[in-house]
Formats: C-alpha cells, structure tokens, sequence
C-alpha cells in the first residue's frame, strides 16, 4: 500500500494521486480488499462471477464512421490516434449500446453521420457464458433489439452489457446542477436494478398528471379533488421505490468511497450526502409516506404559485463531502476531480457486488497527465479481471509487455487498423 500526502495547492500532486489511487482500486476489484471490505460492512460479495465482454462492435452512419466492424479483446483494448479522429466516439457507441444513451449528447440526431438520417449499432456481448447480440437502429425514432426480437421495455434491456466510463467532462458530476446529478445517478441505478428504470418512467408520468392538475388550478380551471388525491397516492408509492433504491445505492457507494478514499489518502473524511426534498428522518415506507403527504399538503399554495410539484425524487440531490463539507464549494478543482474519480471506482465495486461481474470500463483520455511509468503499471493492472478500452494520443512509451497482452487500434486518416 502506498499512502501519500496530499498538496493541495500543487496541481501535479493530483495525478501522483490519480495514479496511486488507480493502483489501490484495482487492487481492490482484482479481489485484494474483498474480503477486508467484507467483513468490515457485512457485505456478501458471490463467489464465481464470470467475465462481461464485449466481442464485437459494428457501426453504421455513427458519428464518423460510415460502416465499421471491429473484435475486441477480453483484456485491454487500446485505442490510439491524434484527436478528432474518432477515438472517443468508439467508447461512446460502446455506452449508447449498453445505456441506448449517450454520456455526451442528449439528442440522437447528433450521433448520426452527416447526410444520413439513421445509424445502426450492434454488439456481441458474452455474460455468464451466454452470448447476446445487442442492435440499436435510429431512424427518427430509437428501436432497441436483443437476439433480433424487438425490446419495447427498457427495463429488460438493461443490464446485458454494463459499463462505466471515465472521461475528461466527470467533472460535471461536481460543479453541474443538481439535474446532471440525478441523470447520472438514474443511469448507474437501472443498470443493477432494471426494475427501477420502470419505477422511474411511471413516477415521470404520474408527476406530469399532477403538474397538469396544478397548472389547471392556477388558471382557474376545474379540477376533481378525489381524482387528485388519487393521483397524488399514486405518485408517492412510486416515489417511495425510488427514495429506497437511490439511498441504498448511495450508501453503499458512500461505504466504498470512504475506504478508497482512506486506504489512498489516509484520512477518513469523505462521503457522500444524500438530499431529499422533503427530508425523511428515516426511508421506510411510513416515513416517506407520511412527509409526502404533509409536504403537498402545507406547500399546495406554493405549488400552485409556481405551477408545479416541489417535492418529490425529481428534485432529490446529492454531495461529494469532505469533513461534511460539500467539495463543490469548498474544494480545489484537484479535490473534486479525485473525488469523482473515487466515487466512480467504488461504483466498479458495487457492480461486482450486485452482479457478480465488473462492468466494461470505458477510459477517454485520463492518461495523458500520467508519466510512462506510471501509465504502465496502471495498465498492469487493469488487464487482469476487467474488459477496458482506453483511448489516448500516444502509445511510444507504452510497454512492450503492456503491448503484447492488449489489442491495439490505430487511427490515421479516419481509417482504424490493427497493429
């Protein structure tokens, strides 16, 4: 274990961190703090889990690339180019075939080649030692198949190929608002429990009936009280699945984080907060439930001023926190980076927990900062349990050893070639 000191007003010191705080999580997903963990917050981690990987990747009228047919390795997949060549948008088909969402777009149409008006991605997957082809086709609307049936349901999509990617706007989970929060959090969330995207969808239609219900009230429009009372009953037994599912997801990230964060920087200070609007004293059923009620109950005037719900999961936020302090406050940009980066590796973790296999890591561009020799022993480690594809600019001081066990892409004239 390498423990460290942390300069904060030095920005070099951050990637020393960066690189030994890769050191230690790695350690940890390749199963050297399992039992260390275990024990100490009584999680049962399953024995025998298999390998998730990713074979193979083909690609049409995506981004830049008109028609592209790539196999991956099991390991390390490195992909290497100068930039605006189309590195990153490798690793963001991958996510959108996973999530049939972007990590850098909230609109589809962006992610089709200009002149065309559709794409076409499609990936073979092999999870528990079963093989799934995954195909999503854009066309004006997102069609999503597995095994070539039509999915209509979200939920049972999801889950089949898991990732967590790393890139350069991680930032954002800081320094953004409180929406790019609950987007994220939503995402990581139906990944390990798909049922929750359903909750989640029903909660959404639920509160627009309610908004609806609102806005009529505040123009003076007719509206049945018992019908609203009905609704709004409705609304909080959704929003009772969600409460529960989100904190026991940040908790459990939050549990995780802390022993990152100690083991790296030998300090037991950080966490993560949970907020809700309204604030429960606890999150059983009964709680929630009856502060959902007292909260629409003595805000209905409020509402109705603004014409919509104020409380509720859609409002829900959370803090990366040091000393229970909130780091988008009070810390240095070096701080926060480690601390996304921390609150993303424990989520490698949980994934292990409640999958029994790590999720497919996508790494854009968080080597650049590293030194080679750094850089090689990262890699080291990343190529034993864990499927990763890494893009970066420059692979002339990369290992020979780290080269011969990884698969490497290389792009020049927006032409990719095996090496």
């Amino acid at each position: 274990m390498i423990h460290l000191i942390f300069i904060e007003k030095e920005e070099k010191a951050f990637f020393f961190f960066f690189f030994t705080l890769i050191y230690d999580i790695i350690r940890l997903c390749i199963g050297v703090y399992e039992k260390h963990i275990n024990s100490k917050y009584s999680l049962k981690i399953k024995n025998g889990g298999m390998f998730l990987v990713l074979n193979t990747i083909k690609l049409v009228n995506y981004r830049n690339y008109e028609n592209l047919l790539l196999s991956f390795s099991e390991n390390i997949n490195i992909i290497v180019g100068n930039n605006a060549l189309g590195k990153t948008n490798i690793l963001e088909s991958i996510y959108v075939l996973a999530l049939t969402k972007s990590f850098r777009t909230s609109n589809d149409i962006n992610l089709v080649q200009k002149g065309y008006d559709r794409f076409i991605i499609e990936g073979n997957v092999t999870k528990n030692n079963f093989t799934d082809n995954l195909r999503i086709n854009y066309s004006k609307n997102k069609n999503v198949y597995l095994n070539d049936k039509k999915v209509n349901k979200l939920s049972d999509y999801l889950s089949h190929l898991n990732v967590i990617v790393f890139s350069p706007d991680d930032l954002e989970l800081i320094k953004g608002y409180p929406d790019v929060r609950r987007k994220y959090l939503n995402t990581e969330i139906s990944q390990l429990y798909p049922i929750y995207c359903k909750n989640l969808s029903e909660y959404n239609k639920l509160l627009k009936m309610r908004n609806d219900c609102i806005r009529k009230i505040k123009f003076n429009e007719y509206v049945d009280q018992s019908y609203l009372s009905v609704l709004e009953s409705y609304l909080i037994d959704k929003a009772i699945n969600i409460y529960k599912v989100r904190n026991k997801y940040l908790n459990k990230i939050s549990l995780y984080s802390k022993e990152i964060y100690k083991n790296t920087m030998l300090k037991d200070n950080f966490n993560i907060r949970y907020r809700t609007q309204p604030y429960f004293e606890e999150f059983s059923d009964d709680c929630i439930r009856k502060n959902m009620k007292k909260a629409f109950l003595n805000n209905f005037k409020e509402e109705i001023k603004y014409g919509s719900t104020l409380f509720g999961p859609h409002k829900d936020d959370f803090d990366f926190c040091l000393d229970d302090e909130n780091l988008k406050i009070i810390g240095s940009q070096s701080q926060q980076k480690l601390a996304v980066l921390v609150f993303k590796l424990a989520e490698i973790e949980l994934f292990k927990l409640q999958l029994d296999d790590y999720p497919v890591l996508l790494l854009d561009d968080i080597f650049s900062e590293l030194d080679d020799t750094r850089k090689n022993n990262v890699l080291s480690y990343l190529k034993k349990n864990i499927q990763t594809f890494i893009t970066t600019t420059d692979l002339t001081n990369v290992s020979d050893d780290i080269k011969n066990d990884s698969k490497i892409f290389n792009i020049n004239n927006h032409e990719i070639t095996e090496i």
